[in-house]
């Protein structure tokens, strides 16, 4: 097939959003299909050589500020390239299939149009979200699917915008950072990482990773973990990661804990992290991607999440048993208790086998199957 996949901005970072685009993309290309990708920057295509991309302009620092420039921009080239199917994983380009990868609300908010996320004079992406997915796909004579990659996300999808139930599937995502497949490797690369960061092998590591630390709970976990810590559970260690990571220390340094806290930046060696830890913790109560519970998931990990983070719904084995801890609530109590009970050997034991048995079902080609035969249903509707 001959696949155009729209997005907004590609970037080589490692955990971005991007970095889902740009796998599924090599990966479709080495299974013999034509792939372009239209997007509004892309930062240094010269790093992307087995893929055909077409940008709107040069890199520039921030998000797209004039959507509608996108919007109209990315239909012109489309309608100029011959192509079978178009996959948009940005709502402001309308595709055949259109794939949400947003990690936030998507509930509309018009108040809030300007300066979200300190993106001067930009229209809330809460609000774009809901306008171009919601309001222009039942429009659009190009959009004839939307893929929600979580049931979270789904249901937020149809309370923005209820008309496009009967276009709605539900498509579960994948990380394109896995695991090594050789077990020896994995267990070098998670023993020279605590190393690393001085923790020995008796340690319980509890691994939270975002972009911000304002996100998907990190103040919440630091402060359970400092009450795990209070209650004597010398074990207990925890790595944050994200952008920025140095306001979380003055925050541990209050709360007394930084001593067993280990902080480091967004790092292209997430899967490093993710080998050295025991127990992910992503308690986001605006998630909508679930991206790190299916990154933990794929490398066995089980998970402390709550019910509004999405991916809740696979940490369920075969036989219905959790793999890890599924609260109602963020408040650090809760939390507290739910890392508290993995830091049990037969209770982390137990969760360690429902996250392994898991684990094959997180692997991303599978994705690439399950977009793979999404796309070739809607080309054939042509």
């Amino acid at each position: 097939m001959r696949l155009i996949i729209a997005f907004e901005h590609i970037r080589r970072f490692v955990g971005a959003h991007a970095q889902v685009v740009t796998e599924l993309s090599q990966r479709l290309g080495r299974r013999g299909h034509e792939v372009t990708i239209v997007c509004d920057t892309v930062t240094d295509p010269v790093l992307y050589p087995d893929l055909h991309i077409i940008a709107r302009r040069p890199f520039q620092i921030g998000g797209s500020h004039r959507p509608a420039m996108l919007h109209f921009w990315a239909n012109r080239i489309i309608d100029s390239l011959e192509n079978d199917l178009v996959l948009s994983f940005h709502p402001a380009i309308p595709g055949d299939v259109m794939v949400p990868t947003f990690g936030f609300d998507f509930g509309p908010d018009r108040n809030r149009r300007g300066g979200w996320r300190g993106l001067v004079h930009a229209i809330d992406p809460r609000w774009i979200v809901s306008r171009w997915i919601g309001h222009r796909a039942r429009r659009n004579g190009r959009v004839r699917c939307v893929a929600a990659l979580s049931e979270v996300m789904a249901e937020a999808l149809l309370d923005a915008a209820p008309q496009i139930e009967p276009m709605l599937r539900i498509i579960p995502g994948a990380s394109p950072i896995e695991p090594p497949a050789d077990e020896a490797v994995r267990h070098a690369m998670g023993e020279e990482t605590r190393a690393t960061l001085r923790l020995d092998p008796t340690d319980r590591v509890f691994l939270w990773a975002a972009k911000s630390p304002y996100q998907k709970g990190g103040a919440a976990v630091l402060h359970a973990f400092s009450e795990v810590v209070s209650l004597g559970h010398p074990s207990a260690r925890l790595i944050m990661a994200c952008e920025d990571p140095w306001t979380l220390h003055d925050f541990a340094v209050d709360l007394n804990c930084d001593d067993r806290l280990r902080l480091v930046s967004r790092t292209r060696e997430m899967e490093h992290l993710l080998c050295a830890a025991d127990i992910g913790v992503m308690p986001a109560e605006r998630s909508l991607l679930g991206r790190f519970v299916w990154e933990c998931l794929a490398f066995s990990l089980p998970v402390i999440a709550n019910t509004h983070t999405a991916g809740t719904e696979r940490m369920r084995d075969s036989s219905d048993r959790v793999a890890g801890r599924i609260i109602s609530s963020t408040r650090p109590e809760a939390l507290r208790d739910a890392m508290i009970g993995l830091l049990n050997a037969a209770h982390l034991e137990a969760a360690r086998r429902s996250a392994k048995s898991i684990a094959p079902s997180m692997r991303f080609d599978l994705f690439v199957d399950r977009i793979e035969s999404l796309a070739q249903e809607f080309a054939h509707r042509r």
